[in-house]
C-alpha cells in the first residue's frame, strides 16, 4: 500500500510539473536564432533581416 501510495504521488507531481507550469523562455541564443529563421520565412533578404534584428536590441 505504501508503494501504491508513494508512485501515485511521484506520478501526480510529475504531471503537474509537465502540464501546470508555464514554459521557461528560450536561452538569449536561441532566442535569436528562432528570430533571424522567422524573418527569412517572413520573406526578408539576410541583409534585411540584419537590419531589422541588430535595431531590435
Amino acid at each position: 500500500m505504501k508503494k501504491l501510495v508513494a508512485t501515485t504521488g511521484l506520478l501526480l507531481a510529475c504531471a503537474a510539473a509537465t502540464f501546470g507550469t508555464a514554459q521557461a523562455a528560450p536561452d538569449p541564443w536561441v532566442q535569436d536564432q528562432i528570430d533571424w529563421a522567422n524573418c527569412l520565412n517572413a520573406g526578408h533578404t539576410a541583409a534585411e533581416c540584419r537590419v531589422i534584428l541588430d535595431g531590435k536590441k
